[in-house]
């Protein structure tokens, strides 16, 4: 390429003479401040040949123009520096070519390239690189890209990259050498390397990735320091290329080294005498995990987890030792000390295999909150989220309560990511608090046809959303109709009402089924609910329903059962009190904690003497019903939520309340995919024989009553099958039954439940989670099926 300098002739040799003026032409798409940013020429130099020189090469260096020169003219008072360039031609877009089993749209957010910028050859070949590492990432690590420069109009080109993806690589042997005191089995166990198996094509499991096996490294290192080999070293790790090219083998060399025992442990650092938890010996107590005073099952539950102790003699655990400075750290983050750092100084001893630590304890400034920023909500309001913040602005700062914000934050289930910072403000005793949120999908739509048998079909649709109109606000709404169902039900939650610490929900419904009997059942019913502790996770709610129930289509012998009160139609009135302890980590997927409900609510009345009744709420039925529901989520491993293991219990009871039998519709009834699964719906429970019937075996001579009495246990173990399409397999033991008949037999008993056992799929589909789950009971009866398939939308438990 041909660089012009051309300097004007002039009455006097200009060199030497100052700089009056610089000025650039040519120049269409790139500013001039950035055609003259490399040059070290400025106004008032005195200019030399070198200088000019040394001009053209700065410009042209940037790889933005085809052509340079220089003008140099003596306006007299100086000398008029002009930079001449011709542009390299501009992109009009990047065209990529070649392509087979690679994503164009993923491999696109990788190219930064903007329309209409100017070609560099630089940065050519940077996005060349850029498409290389991501095909290489995809396990192509044959991957090769070219690019070239098409012409498209004057001064305008398409860039194309030609990408020649080669087969996908995968991991055929992953090798460990050196070790000894740790296995194999255990060293692969942390690492994401695999070998691919025969189904490797279904998926990214077994696909080499370069840098997925260095983060391999630093996990061998982590493992082996957190078993105490403290001076651990992993070599780089060597990739042989099979011959084919389609497999590698991986080789990791470990040097162990010598297990280390703690040995002194000290804490020093500037302490606050007038504050006992800022002291010395409150520090020392947090190093022998004599500090916290709270009994097991509070730790399980608080959000503040437990601290380690450290003592000599124990094995080295970088684990404890991480553990053990944030314990350290936590008194005076709470107070104020957001910068407050407690540095571990490590002094082992090899030949003793002993390793001394002392923390120092550096407080730092005690400083406020200036202002809580928070962003990316949309479309949630500011206000959900900032009554969820209990620090508030212009206070001191309050570790705390800023650690207590993300998670109650992230337990409203609102959001894919729940981040918060606090940076430094205007001022070094100020900080701001900047909560980072990404929406993720709170609602579900769908509609649909089914085919119930030859002759029927029925229509469904439902919506629901858990943060209605970004206010926070719970509402559903769903309609199902078909010859032999029409439903209509619809309930609106709110759990702050009018920003305050009271909870409001109003629920409606419409039921009519006809499958053994035609039953219609309509009502609704509001409730007023108060927060009773700071972290709003017990609720008192106070409710009021009113139900009717009418049976359209009874025989002769059932409207004659129990004196004609069992088959019955009824108007419930009832008033209900609800106690409810949340402790789960989130309120709509959880992984971990407790959720523990108990409620007694009284239909009609009571009875006030042998023949009197005290009609109370009006209605014609006098019931008292009490349950209480305890569910446990725990991941396994409980450090992983990989795996989760989770248990529900329900306990029911309904009686009457003026002498006479609990109607059909009341009873309590089990089985079914939200109930006992492996059980047809609503199949377990007391039942009666069809008077006239001599055979006491036929199931179509036995009716299902129900009970007063429930109690269903569900046991399962979920863990995630194809995480990223949102797919995961379950297995579950569940055990249930209804009690009680009317004539008081059967009461409730652990030998009366009847057990099953199961496996699923579940799938969090674009209209909700939708369940796929297959049950077997593991005694069934004789006129049972040992095998029963449910479909489910919705969570269970």
């Amino acid at each position: 390429m041909l660089i012009l300098l051309s300097t004007l002739a002039l009455a006097d040799d200009p060199w030497g003479a100052p700089v009056a003026e610089l000025r650039v032409e040519g120049n269409r798409r790139v500013e001039e401040a950035a055609v003259l940013a490399p040059t070290r020429v400025h106004i008032g130099q005195s200019l030399l040949p070198a200088d000019t020189r040394d001009l053209i090469k700065a410009v042209y260096g940037t790889g933005l123009f085809e052509d340079v020169a220089v003008e140099v003219a003596d306006s007299g008072a100086g000398l008029i520096v002009t930079v001449v360039v011709v542009e390299n031609p501009a992109i009009r877009e990047v065209v990529i070519e070649g392509l087979d089993k690679l994503d164009e749209e993923d491999l696109r957010e990788h190219i930064d390239v903007a329309p209409f910028s100017v070609l560099s050859e630089a940065d050519a070949l940077a996005t060349v690189r850029a498409v290389e590492d991501f095909a290489r990432a995809e396990g192509h690590l044959l991957a090769e890209v070219s690019w070239r420069a098409e012409p498209v109009g004057e001064g305008i080109i398409e860039l194309v990259l030609e990408v020649t993806e080669g087969p996908k690589v995968v991991v055929g042997e992953v090798a460990i050498h050196g070790n000894a005191a740790l296995p194999d089995r255990k060293l692969r166990r942390v690492m994401q390397t695999k070998v691919a198996g025969p189904l490797a094509f279904l998926g990214d499991r077994g696909v080499f990735d370069r840098d997925l096996l260095q983060v391999d490294v630093a996990q061998l290192q982590q493992l082996y320091m957190e078993e105490g080999y403290v001076d651990v070293a992993v070599d780089a790790p060597r990739v042989y290329l099979a011959p084919e090219g389609g497999r590698v083998s991986v080789s990791i060399h470990v040097d162990e080294g010598p297990r280390y025992q703690l040995g002194h442990l000290r804490v020093e650092g500037a302490w606050q005498p007038d504050d006992p938890a800022l002291t010395a010996a409150h520090a020392a107590a947090i190093l022998r995990g004599e500090a916290d005073e709270r009994g097991p099952i509070a730790r399980w539950l608080s959000e503040v987890p437990a601290a380690p102790s450290l003592r000599t003699g124990d094995v080295f655990s970088l684990t404890g030792l991480y553990g053990m400075v944030d314990a350290l750290e936590a008194p005076w983050r709470d107070r104020g000390y957001a910068f407050v750092q407690v540095t571990p100084l490590p002094e082992p001893d090899p030949s003793a295999r002993v390793i001394d630590l002392t923390f120092r304890v550096d407080p730092g400034p005690k400083v406020s909150v200036r202002r809580i920023d928070i962003g990316g909500n949309d479309p949630t309001w500011d206000h959900v989220l900032r009554r969820e913040i209990p620090q508030d602005e212009g206070t001191l700062y309050d570790g705390r309560a800023l650690e207590t914000a993300r998670r109650r934050v992230e337990r409203l289930g609102f959001y894919e990511s729940v981040q918060l910072a606090t940076p430094r403000a205007d001022a070094p005793d100020r900080v701001d608090a900047e909560l980072r949120v990404v929406e993720r999908p709170t609602g579900s739509f769908n509609v649909g046809l089914s085919l119930m048998n030859v002759d029927t079909f029925g229509a469904q649709g439902q919506i629901a959303k858990e943060n209605f109109l970004g206010l926070g606000l719970g509402m559903n709404a769903s309609i199902n109709i078909s010859k032999p169902i029409q439903q209509a039900s619809g309930a609106l939650y709110d759990p702050y009402l009018l920003g305050t610490r009271w909870t409001l929900a109003v629920h409606g419904r419409y039921d009519r089924q006809d499958y053994i009997d035609d039953q219609l059942q309509w009502g609704g019913g509001v409730a007023l609910g108060r927060y009773l502790d700071p972290g709003d996770d017990v609720r008192l709610t106070l409710d009021y329903s009113l139900e009717r129930v009418e049976l359209r289509s009874p025989t002769v012998h059932q409207r004659r059962w129990m004196g004609g009160k069992l088959y019955s139609d009824g108007t419930r009135s009832a008033l209900g009190l609800q106690l409810v302890v949340d402790k789960r980590d989130h309120r709509l997927l959880p992984t971990r904690g407790l959720y523990f409900s108990v409620s007694s609510s009284l239909s009609g009345g009571i009875r006030t003497g042998p023949d009197e009744v005290l009609n109370l709420l009006g209605g014609d039925l006098f019931l008292l019903e009490t349950k209480a529901n305890l569910r446990l989520y725990q991941p396994l491993p409980i450090w992983d939520d990989r795996m989760i293991l989770r248990f529900n219990s329900t306990v029911g009871d309904i009686r009457s309340t003026d002498g006479q039998v609990v109607p059909y519709a009341w009873r309590f009834r089990a089985g079914g995919i939200d109930s006992v699964r492996g059980f047809e719906r609503q199949s377990l429970g007391p039942s009666l024989r069809a008077l006239g019937s001599e055979d006491p075996t036929r199931a179509d001579d036995r009716y299902v009553i129900g009970g007063e009495q429930i109690w269903v246990n569900n046991l399962e173990l979920e863990t995630a099958l194809i995480p990223q399409a949102g797919i995961g397999v379950v297995v579950f033991a569940d055990a249930g039954n209804a009690f009680k008949d009317p004539w008081g037999g059967d009461p409730l008993s652990v030998r009366g439940l009847r057990p099953t056992v199961g496996t699923g799929v579940r799938w969090q589909s674009p209209m909700g989670l939708m369940r796929f789950e297959v049950g077997m009971p593991l005694a069934p009866y004789g006129d049972e099926r040992t095998v029963v398939f449910d479909i489910g939308m919705g969570g269970f438990f």
